[in-house]
């Protein structure tokens, strides 16, 4: 018998997911997996595991314009029986930023800043994350994050020199 651990929902297009499985056999007699996506209607067969011991399997998303992936496993034993199971995911597309800006380029300590920007593909949930560096350093620190909001004012503290910001999308908040 085999058993998918995942439990679908959402996935981003361009993302990877690791499908895990446990399989059972009473006769400890499993001799190869093979793994299918399905995607608006079609199958395809992705990969055949001849190790049994590996249970588990990268997939990187590119599914244009879909919006929904099936995943099967089927275990094989010696004597061609066969088990599966499939998890599905809803396909979203990846954030876009269409523009990201600050709304000074000079400031004294204390003065505000303006964030703002605009993305497809987010909802009031998205956690968006700004990060900064200072101009020819290598290391990006965050600097503060929101949730579903475009825009921040913040107060400057702590800047010495020249600095660079940027905006990922999607990361988690930590509390």
């Amino acid at each position: 018998e085999l058993s998918l651990s995942n439990i679908g929902g959402q996935i981003t297009d361009g993302s990877t997911v690791t499908l895990s499985w446990q399989a059972i056999d009473n006769q400890d007699e499993l001799v190869k997996y093979e793994i299918y996506k399905t995607v608006d209607g079609t199958s395809t067969l992705l990969d055949i595991i001849n190790d049994v011991s590996i249970t588990s399997y990268n997939y990187t998303l590119s599914e244009d314009g879909a919006s929904e992936i099936t995943f099967k496993i089927i275990a094989y034993d010696y004597d061609g029986n066969a088990s599966y199971d499939t998890v599905t995911y809803n396909i979203i597309p990846p954030v876009q930023f269409i523009s990201f800006s600050v709304n000074k380029s000079t400031i004294q300590l204390g003065e505000k800043l303006a964030f703002s920007w605009s993305v497809n593909g987010t909802d009031d949930n998205t956690v968006y994350t700004i990060y900064k560096r200072e101009s020819g350093s290598s290391g990006w620190q965050e600097y503060f994050q929101v949730i579903g909001e475009m825009s921040k004012i913040i107060s400057v503290e702590g800047f010495i020199g020249e600095y660079e910001f940027k905006i990922e999308a999607g990361k988690e908040v930590e509390y």
